[in-house]
């Protein structure tokens, strides 16, 4: 991000290494956002790599999430593909393994957070980049496939250790009093629970 923001590009896209995009994915992208001068970052339909047919991203809600201690998506992940799901939508955060933004935007919003090494980092800047006015959204019409899990693979036990631990980074970074008593109530609950 430094590097682009430093060279002044217009759009910045963050695509991680374990994903695979079409050919024309990143044009279709930003003729998106040149069409569309309020969008200020945008990310696709994001799709499992060895279950195409299924959706793993397709927008964020923040709201009581934080609270309840769950993940900030609108849908349960594995979600079967249809052709109703499909244009523009607006949405809380882009995922961060798949988006792309206006520069003048990140440079205000600031780089990546380096509190945050595994999950959640993508909402917290988008929090932020929402604060530079203007919206957040994803384009359903376009698709990315992505190797879920890549990082910390089959062990369940890492995943949950750092989805748990980022999301209570997450609550003392962008949640209200309110969203910290109860966060931080529900995850010492699940914690007794498990």
């Amino acid at each position: 991000y430094k590097l682009s923001i430093d060279n002044k590009f217009k759009f910045i896209a963050r695509i991680d290494n374990d994903m695979l995009l079409p050919n024309d994915l990143l044009n279709k992208l930003t003729n998106r956002l040149e069409k569309n001068k309020n969008i200020i970052g945008l990310s696709p339909k994001v799709m499992f790599m060895k279950k195409p047919n299924l959706i793993w991203f397709r927008g964020a809600t923040i709201g009581n999430n934080l609270k309840l201690q769950r993940q900030c998506s609108d849908f349960i992940p594995g979600e079967r593909d249809t052709k109703k799901i499909k244009g523009l939508f607006d949405t809380d955060a882009i995922v961060g393994c798949a988006s792309i933004m206006r520069g003048k935007n990140l440079k205000l919003a600031g780089l990546s957070d380096p509190d945050f090494f595994y999950g959640e980092e993508d909402i917290e800047l988008s929090y932020r980049l929402k604060k530079t006015s203007g919206r957040l959204a994803v384009d359903l019409d376009q698709k990315i496939f992505h190797e879920v899990s890549h990082t910390v693979g089959k062990n369940w036990a890492k995943n949950i250790y750092y989805n748990y631990k980022y999301r209570l980074v997450l609550i003392n970074k962008i949640g209200n009093s309110l969203d910290k008593i109860l966060g931080y109530s529900v995850y010492f609950l699940k914690f007794i629970l498990f």
